[in-house]
């Protein structure tokens, strides 16, 4: 009974795998680059219109402006936060809006110097986080990675499409080439990164320097709390180790949450084609929000008819995020994370990063990139395995044991009780006796 009750609730263990997977079974990472600089002061002079802001010298149509470009800056500002201004209660922001917004914000040329190799210079893509405008290299192109109910910004997240690669069984083993491309394709892959300090300003940056995020080329960099600050005119040595985590055949046929992880096509999301446990969780963060705040922050995915939330809606915004991604201890928030049902992917990679860094020496006379070096560690990779704690042979068997050990059970003893309920009892009933068959052939022993 006990053994019967471990394998129905605990069916599933994870330990490490006896095959061991190399780089050139992953993908290379996803990069995004997103930089410090929000605006461009020379786009938009954020100091001058702010401090306008702030003297009540604006009209309406330059209010609404300022604090549209101010969404964008990614910090509090307790003077807008906490006005009663009707402009800023009341402030929300079109798509129209944001395109014109998209561009003050720093092209990618203005971030990105060079690649090498250089051909992926064009490659990389707009994309729209939390951190703002960033750029991405090596994700899925956005009509692979969301649904036609998307609302993607103009010229976002193109990327090549998808060939040669299956997100729950990785990569076709027939053919070299494929999209995302490798990770044993790149033995470096290196980028200079460039900021003109004459665009800044403290208001809405108050750091200078960018953040890299490497994720999985089929999750939306939104929202993500992995990443790396970057300062200027340094040299970063990135080392990458991918963590991967797979699951046995034996499984595939269990329920989804007895093995505790989906297969890609089991589990649909309303914005995503492709399904991750990050992805999942934008949505049912974006899903949270709009049930609380009966509108979206510009930065998740939404409809095109969805009202984008302004600075009225930010503090609902904040709520609504942490009671999903803080995994609150409340009774409503318990709820609302298990209605979001974002388990893990079958077949999972992460990408952990360790950074060593070099200051360039000071030179006035000589303009200084920040180069960033990505590399691995190690060509081959630990593979954590998700497998079966009891095969129906495995029960049995142990059922058998645990009979043995007790009850002196075995086969022949099986076989024993078969004989004397079935065979023997039929001879005991058989008329031998009476003179109908007496022939010994006949008796049971």
């Amino acid at each position: 009974m006990l053994t019967l009750k471990k394998r129905d609730e605990n069916p599933v263990f994870t330990s490490f795998s006896h095959t061991p997977m190399y780089l050139s079974d992953v993908p290379f990472p996803a990069v995004t680059i997103c930089s410090e600089i929000k605006i461009k002061q020379s786009e938009y002079n954020v100091t001058d219109y702010f401090g306008r802001f702030l003297m009540k010298n604006l009209t309406d149509e330059e209010k609404q402006r300022v604090l549209d470009v101010l969404l964008f800056c990614n910090r509090g500002l307790a003077p807008i936060e906490g006005s009663k201004d009707v402009a800023v209660t009341n402030h929300t922001v079109d798509l129209k809006t944001l395109d014109v917004i998209f561009g003050h914000a720093p092209l990618l040329k203005n971030v990105v110097e060079y690649t090498d190799p250089q051909l992926y210079f064009n490659h990389f893509s707009p994309t729209l986080t939390n951190f703002g405008i960033c750029y991405s290299f090596n994700m899925l192109d956005k009509s692979e990675l969301f649904t036609e109910t998307t609302y993607i910004h103009k010229n976002h997240l193109v990327h090549p499409k998808i060939y040669h690669w299956n997100i729950d069984k990785n990569y076709d083993e027939i053919h070299n080439s494929a999209f995302p491309p490798r990770a044993s394709e790149f033995a470096e892959f290196s980028l200079g990164l460039g900021t003109d300090t004459s665009e800044e300003t403290r208001i809405c940056n108050p750091f200078s320097g960018y953040k890299l995020i490497l994720h999985h080329p089929a999750e939306f960099p939104t929202l993500t709390t992995r990443y790396i600050p970057l300062s200027l005119d340094t040299i970063y040595n990135i080392w990458i180790k991918p963590e991967v985590t797979i699951t046995s055949e034996n499984l595939e046929n269990y329920e989804y949450h007895k093995r505790n992880c989906f297969y890609s096509p089991e589990r649909r999301l309303k914005f995503f084609k492709v399904y991750t446990k990050h992805n999942c969780k934008i949505e049912c963060v974006a899903n949270n929000t709009l049930a609380l705040c009966n509108c979206i922050p510009y930065y998740l995915p939404h409809e095109e008819s969805t009202k984008i939330c302004g600075w009225g809606q930010l503090k609902c915004v904040s709520n609504a995020k942490e009671q999903i991604l803080r995994n609150s201890r409340s009774i409503n928030s318990r709820k609302m994370l298990k209605q979001c049902n974002c388990l893990p992917l079958c077949t999972s990679i992460t990408y952990s990063a360790e950074a060593h860094q070099v200051k360039y020496p000071e030179n006035p006379y000589m303009a200084k990139p920040t180069d960033v070096y990505l590399s691995f560690q190690d060509e081959e990779l630990q593979v954590m395995e998700r497998q079966e704690l009891f095969s129906n042979s495995d029960f049995w068997a142990s059922c058998g044991g645990i009979l043995g050990l007790f009850a002196g059970f075995s086969v022949i003893s099986l076989a024993e009780i078969i004989y004397f309920v079935t065979i023997r009892w039929l001879g005991d009933l058989w008329p031998f006796g009476n003179g109908r068959c007496n022939d010994k052939r006949f008796l049971f022993f």
